[in-house]
């Protein structure tokens, strides 16, 4: 389950995004959406859910068993529901591990930290590689939209063609890719 710290690793315009529709649900403004409001919401997007249904949902993510959600929960139950979400979470928290002084950007310095502390040994010319195949405006850095990119779009970045219903995944840990040449063989072993 996403934690509620978690909900700090949304960007700014999706956190926005959830409380414009944390708000309509709460229709009585109190900070809280109860069974009979989500129904009601549920109900206006043509979703049809017995209120049964609908108070699992909501106990499974009422962490402070008020039987109501308050705006973390809510965004917990949306990760849940919908993996762009979760995934955006996912990639975020990545990120910060590579963004050692969270200025908003990986320098080639915090990719080598970051792989020596996950025990994987890296050549420079490794690092340069995933530089090549990162940084889109060249820049010398990792910005997030560059390292969201490549863990979407490395099939395109790679050639080969993604398995269906595969997850992102990035071509710096494909089984093809040439950081797992013979120079590099532990990297091998994240590979899942």
């Amino acid at each position: 389950m996403i934690s509620l710290e978690d909900v700090d690793n949304l960007a700014p315009q999706k956190l926005l995004d959830l409380k414009t529709c944390f708000d309509h649900l709460d229709t009585d403004k109190n900070e809280r959406i109860t069974v009979p409001e989500f129904k009601y919401g549920l109900t206006k997007l043509h979703i049809f859910i017995d209120s049964d249904e609908v108070q699992e949902l909501i106990k499974e993510y009422d962490t402070d068993g008020d039987n109501s959600l308050d705006f973390g929960e809510f965004v917990q139950l949306v990760a849940r529901l919908d993996p762009c979400t979760g995934q955006e979470i996912e990639i975020n928290k990545a990120f910060k591990l590579f963004d050692k002084d969270q200025d908003g950007f990986i320098t080639r310095s915090e990719v080598t930290e970051a792989l020596t502390r996950f025990g994987i040994s890296a050549t420079e010319a490794d690092i340069e590689m995933l530089f090549a195949m990162t940084d889109d405006d060249n820049d010398g850095l990792i910005n997030h939209a560059e390292f969201r990119n490549i863990l979407y779009d490395a099939p395109a970045r790679t050639g080969e063609e993604p398995a269906l219903g595969s997850p992102p995944s990035s071509p710096i840990l494909s089984k093809r890719s040439p950081m797992l040449s013979s120079r590099s063989p532990s990297l091998s072993r994240w590979i899942r």
